[in-house]
């Protein structure tokens, strides 16, 4: 599944701001869903990709306090933010700018899962609901 996001400058730190057009806020997140595995390989890509590499796993299970109701989600990734890459900006600053720019891009990859969190909730949810009744169940 490949997505198209957009974030917001709006969200942008304000250090960074000068420095982040509209499409520096543009990626495309790139799934390879594995059902048997109960996982889900991605990577981020972006017209920015030679400033930061992003990639990682989502993985599904039984969640432990109650395997047959819940769904554990585990989320592994790595992210490489390549300060000495940035235009115009001097290594000294760009070393100073690397972890602000690592938490922002990591908010943004966080609100993606969350959105796909969300999605899943309200699919399995729309399956329950569409579920034929149970005889037994007194309905």
């Amino acid at each position: 599944i490949v997505s198209d996001w957009q974030g917001s400058s709006s969200t942008t730190p304000k250090l960074l701001r000068p420095f982040v057009s509209k499409e520096a806020l543009a990626w495309v997140d790139d799934a390879v869903w594995r059902p048997s595995a109960h996982h889900v390989n991605w990577t981020i890509k972006s017209k920015m990709s030679k400033y930061y590499s992003c990639n990682g796993r989502n993985s599904f299970g039984p969640h432990p306090d109650d395997p047959q109701g819940k769904t554990l989600m585990k989320i592994e990734g790595d992210l490489l933010v390549r300060p000495e890459n940035l235009p115009l900006v001097p290594n000294v600053l760009g070393r100073k700018m690397a972890p602000k720019i690592e938490r922002f891009i990591i908010k943004l990859i966080l609100q993606n899962f969350e959105a796909m969190s969300k999605a899943l909730q309200r699919y399995f949810d729309d399956v329950k609901r569409n579920e034929s009744p149970n005889p037994n169940s007194g309905i």
